[in-house]
């Protein structure tokens, strides 16, 4: 599933990543599916930060073949 590209319904843009608010707090969070076990990889300011951190996680997963979706 690391080739799969970000859904139709996505709004952040970006693969793996959407907005989180929760407690009084906000921010993007990035999440990755490896292996039927979903990851938290942790909230951030910005979308594309949260999506670098896909990323290297996408990348640390499934190397050439992880897509930015």
């Amino acid at each position: 599933m690391g080739n799969r590209s970000k859904g139709r319904n996505n709004r952040s843009g970006y693969k793996g990543v959407s907005f989180w608010t929760q407690d009084g707090r906000e921010g993007w969070q990035a999440k990755i599916m490896v292996g039927k076990k979903q990851r938290h990889l942790g909230l951030f300011s910005t979308r594309e930060l949260a999506f670098e951190a896909y990323m290297k996680a996408a990348k640390e997963a499934w190397g050439e073949f992880a897509t930015e979706g």
